[in-house]
């Protein structure tokens, strides 16, 4: 095995498209220390992952991703293509395998492994992390397969304790714990993610409309109109309506038996109650404004198609998909994008927002097949460019390639790209699609539960300022013409 590693790790760093430029132009030497480092970083993953409690591996549709704590190492591709994984599930880490699972809802709503190690006597409560034989029993019954199986052969699971974790007392607890609707649906994303697709890039329609709708035929926004869009792809609704159970109970329809509901949250603000004014200092020189407080509550919905008995209006007809001929422009999506006043330049192969000079570098659209994609990737470059403090004035901190800052920012421009796109016509798209992308989500969501909130909001800023940016340079244009 130990020859094994040290032929397939230096094998693998020599293939790496860097290196092998770096040996085509004649720097050698600097290509052999960049694959040496390449090897001695894997070895440590290797041995992480042999050493690590609840270390795994775990196999999607186009994506692996080896657990070692609180770091992940991913590839956008199967197992088959991911040597460094392959190796480790060789020298013993336990595999899942979730490419058999169907019910991708309920894999989704699966709770975390817990990254330190540590075991989950207690099972209760919604979104809390638990142990990885914990976890293989829940994802077994859905078909997944499983090697190098952790769990103890004389029962079907038994709790692993890490050394440095002491068992403590139970507590006495609610048999009804709270919902963290943050942590559930956090969770769920993260759990999408790791079969290596992205629902929400997949062109969708339900009954003639591109955005989930209420009851009333309002569309959804921000947060809410991501995860259900998400939702309606995975789940293969064809209605684009959703109801809480009191709201189908007033059209005399049910919920069938079996079905799942879907989380979604709202938020409100509430007024501080100043109490007697003998409580307060006479100096105390706070505003009413900051006795207002925000919250958030969630609530659970059910797609039409999930209940009997509902009219004919929730289960409206689907439309044929438009046709576009290949590399030339759509009109008006054209024309919304002409007449957003952010410059944008069309050249070369690349695109990218350059913040200097406050300009969007473009491909001409004659380098994509589908003209859809060109304008999903130019709306993802829109989108950073609204960051502009002339603009709304986004600023996660210092951004770099690869660093929590430019992951948060990759989120946002992929999420108004979402809602552009529903708007248009166009699914989000951009130029690479690799695992780095796939684990600027992971790391995000993993480290900060409300970040899809925060984030989705800020697309959701970004969709409507290019919106009303565009709506703004048609008008001049229509009035000058006049």
């Amino acid at each position: 095995m130990q020859t094994g590693v040290l032929r397939v790790l230096p094998a693998t760093a020599a293939s790496w498209w860097r290196h092998r430029e770096l040996r085509r132009t004649g720097e050698t030497e600097l290509a052999r220390r960049l694959e040496r480092k390449a090897v001695l970083r894997d070895l440590g993953y290797l041995r992480q992952a042999a050493t690590l409690p609840n270390a795994h591996v775990i196999c999607g549709e186009d994506g692996t991703f080896l657990h070692l704590g609180w770091n992940t190492v991913s590839s956008f591709a199967p197992i088959e293509r991911f040597p460094l994984a392959a190796l480790a599930v060789a020298r013993g880490t336990p595999f899942i395998d979730i490419r058999p699972v169907t019910d991708v809802i309920a894999f989704a709503n699966l709770p975390l492994v817990a990254r330190g190690g540590s075991v989950d006597p207690d099972l209760s409560g919604a979104g809390r992390p638990v142990s990885l034989t914990t976890y293989i029993d829940m994802v077994e019954k859905l078909g997944a397969k499983v090697a190098n199986d952790p769990r103890p052969r004389q029962s079907t699971w038994s709790p692993i304790f890490s050394p440095t974790h002491e068992r403590r007392p139970a507590m006495a607890r609610s048999r009804t714990p709270k919902l963290d609707a943050s942590e559930v649906i956090t969770n769920e994303i993260i759990r999408i993610i790791e079969r290596g697709v992205l629902p929400w890039r997949k062109p969708w329609t339900a009954g003639g409309s591109s955005r989930p709708l209420r009851v009333g035929g309002e569309p959804y926004q921000g947060v809410n109109n991501f995860l259900l869009t998400m939702r309606t792809v995975m789940a293969g609704h064809s209605s684009p309506f959703w109801m809480t159970l009191p709201q189908a109970n007033a059209l005399d329809a049910k919920v069938r038996k079996g079905e799942k509901s879907s989380v979604v949250v709202y938020y409100g603000q509430s007024r501080k109650d100043a109490g007697d004014e003998d409580q307060h200092r006479e100096n105390d020189d706070r505003s009413e404004e900051a006795r207002i407080f925000r919250f958030q509550k969630s609530y659970r919905v059910f797609n039409a198609c999930q209940i009997e008995g509902l009219p004919d209006s929730f289960l409206p007809d689907p439309e044929p998909a438009p046709e576009h001929p290949p590399s030339e422009p759509i009109p008006h999506m054209q024309a919304f994008f002409d007449a957003i006043d952010i410059t944008t330049v069309f050249t070369g192969t690349e695109a990218y927002y350059l913040p200097p000079v406050d300009k969007v570098y473009m491909p001409s659209i004659t380098r994509f097949h589908d003209p859809r994609n060109f304008y999903g990737v130019w709306a993802h470059e829109l989108a950073h460019a609204t960051k502009a403090p002339h603009r709304l004035n986004r600023d996660f901190g210092f951004s770099k390639f690869g660093n929590t800052s430019y992951a948060r920012e990759e989120i946002v421009a992929e999420l108004t790209s979402v809602f552009l796109g529903q708007t248009l016509g166009f699914t989000a798209h951009t130029l690479e699609m690799n695992a780095a992308y796939l684990y600027n989500w992971l790391r995000v969501l993993s480290s900060d539960k409300t970040a899809i909130f925060k984030h989705a909001a800020d697309a959701q800023r970004a969709c409507d300022y290019l919106i009303s940016r565009s709506e703004k340079g048609r008008a001049g244009e229509s009035a000058e013409a006049a």
